[in-house]
């Protein structure tokens, strides 16, 4: 099931698939027949690493308008995929759960040989990385935070639990100098 974006205050909200605890933080609302989104929101602002909390089979998209600021939230187990492409050259920062829609709007791409190798003969990749270079996947239980100002964006990945929930430090980050549109 694909939930419409909602447009609460200054942010966005996104669901792809379904969050099975939702209405686990029902305490939070009084008022009856909110959507996902709704709850959503009410849950990201009054409980701190809410994305710890969450179950289901879900991406989750917010996109604060007043600070720039995007987020996408893979569930724990990572059943859905997604992928992205910062192009700092081209000023461009791409998401999709489909890789073969990034592969169409992305230009230059070259072979990733290694994971060619490591699918070839396990069948399997252990990482983030895809067939091309320039092409991500999220990892499980990660949030991605693109935040973009007038002279620079800045990309990073948050994982915040393992796959049984329990909460970790940061996994990595990176700055670009070029700003993205």
């Amino acid at each position: 099931q694909i939930e419409k974006e909602l447009h609460i205050n200054d942010n966005f909200y996104f669901i792809d698939g379904f969050i099975s605890n939702i209405d686990d933080f029902s305490y939070l609302w009084e008022q009856l027949n909110l959507t996902n989104e709704q709850k959503l929101e009410i849950i990201s602002n009054e409980v701190s690493n809410f994305e710890n909390l969450l179950n289901g089979s879900f991406t989750i998209i917010i996109f604060n308008i007043e600070e720039k600021e995007l987020k996408i939230i893979r569930d724990r187990r990572g059943t859905r995929s997604i992928y992205f492409s910062d192009e700092k050259e081209n000023r461009y920062f791409y998401f999709s759960s489909s890789l073969a829609i990034l592969t169409k709007r992305i230009e230059n791409l070259t072979l990733n040989k290694n994971r060619l190798i490591e699918y070839l003969n396990w069948n399997y990749a252990s990482n983030s990385s895809t067939f091309f270079n320039e092409i991500e996947r999220i990892k499980p239980s990660t949030t991605l935070i693109f935040k973009k100002d007038s002279a620079r964006s800045c990309l990073a990945a948050v994982q915040y639990s393992d796959t049984i929930g329990r909460s970790v430090s940061p996994a990595s980050s990176r700055d670009s100098e070029a700003g993205t549109t």
